[in-house]
């Protein structure tokens, strides 16, 4: 299978005078195409572990954004839950005269199903 650099006309030369028993070509006359070779190899490999390092960096970076959004999403739910009071840590948010009442029915409150944050509920 004949291919530019790696099989050419230069190692069929080189591969029909060792067969013949004969001196080979000079080294230098497939320099070019073996340094071209070797270049064309360490750049493909170079290549297919760049994609392979990104593609494990997106996977991680994914995992790590999907966990803080699940997280943020918790302790949304949770302070909701509370009804806004000081074990959801809400106190430190919402200083405001209703607070006490933020997560109750009928007092403005954002509901479960809400996804506005509870602060952001009351304004």
């Amino acid at each position: 299978q004949y291919e530019l650099l790696s099989r050419n006309c230069n190692h069929f030369c080189q591969e029909l005078c060792l067969r013949l028993g004969v001196e080979a070509p000079p080294h230098w006359v497939n320099r070019f195409a073996s340094n071209a070779d070797a270049t064309v190899t360490a750049v493909t490999y170079a290549r297919d572990q760049t994609h392979r390092a990104m593609a494990e960096i997106t996977s991680a970076a994914t995992a790590a954004w999907e966990g803080l959004v699940g997280i943020a999403g918790s302790s949304q739910r949770e302070s909701r839950g509370t009804g806004g009071g000081a074990s959801g840590g809400a106190s430190a948010r919402a200083p405001s005269a209703g607070a006490a009442h933020a997560g109750s029915p009928g007092h403005g409150g954002s509901t479960a199903s809400d996804s506005t944050a509870p602060d952001a509920a009351r304004t």
